[in-house]
């Protein structure tokens, strides 16, 4: 498997703690945004541990998937399902028995698109500036 990970980070304001969402990019961070759109279809990444956002719900029979993401190029193909069904098969290959995911708690399509998808809502975490619903799916 070949890995290329893209890193746009071109803001064109300061930073500030919580507005990491809705500050714009310079002409240059959209153009690379642009190159970056039309060569990924999608991508996601997997963690064999994360304390930070699953506290108590922790473990280390799980596989935890982040970043899962479609180029919008690319939407309305079932491609997050099956991007989806690949992770959660890489995390029974490695022996594991269930996959968690967290998603911002606000964001009911994502939520429900979890939910349709099999998994089941964990739990409600809230932090200072954001809020995640917590989800998982036991694989069989």
């Amino acid at each position: 498997m070949k890995t290329i990970i893209y890193m746009v980070r071109h803001a064109e304001s300061p930073y500030n703690e919580g507005t990491e969402r809705t500050r714009g990019l310079t002409t240059k961070g959209k153009g690379d945004i642009e190159k970056v759109t039309d060569v990924v279809i999608g991508s996601f990444s997997i963690q064999w541990s994360d304390a930070f956002i699953w506290q108590d719900h922790n473990d280390d029979n799980s596989g935890y998937i982040h970043r899962l993401v479609i180029g919008r190029a690319f939407k309305g193909r079932n491609l997050g399902l099956n991007l989806l069904a690949t992770a959660e098969e890489y995390i029974k290959l490695a022996g594991k028995k269930s996959a968690k995911l967290d998603c911002m708690a606000d964001n009911d399509l994502l939520n429900q698109f979890y939910l349709d998808a099999g998994y089941n809502f964990i739990s409600r975490i809230d932090k200072k500036h954001w809020s995640a619903s917590l989800f998982e799916k036991i694989l069989t």
